[in-house]
Protein backbone atom coordinates (compact mmCIF):
# COMPACT_ATOMS: atom_id res chain seq x y z
CA UNK A 1 0.00 0.00 0.00
CA UNK A 2 1.11 3.59 -0.46
CA UNK A 3 1.90 6.30 1.84
CA UNK A 4 -1.12 8.03 -0.05
CA UNK A 5 -3.36 4.91 0.28
CA UNK A 6 -2.39 3.98 3.96
CA UNK A 7 -3.11 8.11 5.06
CA UNK A 8 -6.31 8.02 2.98
CA UNK A 9 -7.43 5.07 4.85
CA UNK A 10 -6.31 6.13 8.17
CA UNK A 11 -8.43 10.26 7.15
CA UNK A 12 -11.52 7.50 6.41
CA UNK A 13 -11.22 5.90 9.86
CA UNK A 14 -10.50 9.47 11.68
CA UNK A 15 -13.45 10.86 9.55
CA UNK A 16 -15.89 8.53 10.32
CA UNK A 17 -15.57 9.19 14.19
CA UNK A 18 -15.01 13.03 13.94
CA UNK A 19 -17.33 13.88 11.72
CA UNK A 20 -14.83 15.64 9.41
CA UNK A 21 -14.06 15.14 5.77
CA UNK A 22 -11.39 12.73 4.38
CA UNK A 23 -9.97 16.01 3.04
CA UNK A 24 -9.96 17.03 6.42
CA UNK A 25 -8.96 14.01 8.39
CA UNK A 26 -5.61 14.04 5.75
CA UNK A 27 -4.95 17.77 6.63
CA UNK A 28 -4.80 16.82 10.08
CA UNK A 29 -2.78 13.66 10.10
CA UNK A 30 0.15 15.49 7.89
CA UNK A 31 0.04 18.50 10.14
CA UNK A 32 0.09 17.08 13.53
CA UNK A 33 2.53 14.49 12.24
CA UNK A 34 4.74 16.98 11.02
CA UNK A 35 4.48 18.37 14.66
CA UNK A 36 5.16 15.32 16.44
CA UNK A 37 8.15 14.75 13.88
CA UNK A 38 9.41 18.12 14.61
CA UNK A 39 9.06 18.12 18.50
CA UNK A 40 10.62 14.66 18.90
CA UNK A 41 13.87 15.74 16.43
CA UNK A 42 14.01 18.93 19.05
CA UNK A 43 14.32 16.71 21.93
CA UNK A 44 18.31 16.57 23.40
CA UNK A 45 20.09 13.18 23.99
CA UNK A 46 19.77 14.44 28.11
CA UNK A 47 15.47 15.24 27.28
CA UNK A 48 15.45 11.61 26.39
CA UNK A 49 17.19 9.83 28.67
CA UNK A 50 15.04 10.98 30.97
CA UNK A 51 13.24 8.65 33.01
CA UNK A 52 9.90 8.60 35.05
CA UNK A 53 7.22 6.04 36.57
CA UNK A 54 5.46 5.55 32.99
CA UNK A 55 1.29 4.25 33.47
CA UNK A 56 1.27 2.48 30.71
CA UNK A 57 4.06 0.50 31.93
CA UNK A 58 2.52 -0.12 35.27
CA UNK A 59 4.42 2.85 36.91
CA UNK A 60 7.82 1.50 35.98
CA UNK A 61 10.54 3.94 35.16
CA UNK A 62 10.94 4.54 31.76
CA UNK A 63 13.17 7.10 29.66
CA UNK A 64 11.42 9.61 27.16
CA UNK A 65 12.93 7.53 24.33
CA UNK A 66 11.18 4.69 25.11
CA UNK A 67 8.11 6.15 25.38
CA UNK A 68 8.44 7.64 21.90
CA UNK A 69 9.86 4.72 20.36
CA UNK A 70 7.97 2.42 21.50
CA UNK A 71 4.19 4.21 22.07
CA UNK A 72 4.26 7.13 19.10
CA UNK A 73 6.40 4.70 16.68
CA UNK A 74 6.07 0.65 17.04
CA UNK A 75 2.28 1.58 18.66
CA UNK A 76 1.27 3.55 15.04
CA UNK A 77 3.01 0.93 13.31
CA UNK A 78 0.43 -1.83 15.46
CA UNK A 79 -2.56 0.41 13.96
CA UNK A 80 -1.69 0.40 10.56
CA UNK A 81 -0.80 -3.53 10.12
CA UNK A 82 -4.50 -3.73 11.21
CA UNK A 83 -5.49 -1.24 9.04
CA UNK A 84 -3.65 -3.16 6.21
CA UNK A 85 -5.24 -6.63 7.44
CA UNK A 86 -8.73 -4.85 7.55
CA UNK A 87 -8.15 -3.99 3.98
CA UNK A 88 -6.91 -7.09 2.66
CA UNK A 89 -3.35 -5.77 1.97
Amino acid sequence: MSRRAELLAAAGHASEHAKVTKAEALELLCKNSRQAAETVRALSDEELDRAAPFSLSFGAPVTAQFVVEDHAVRHSWHHLARIRTALGR
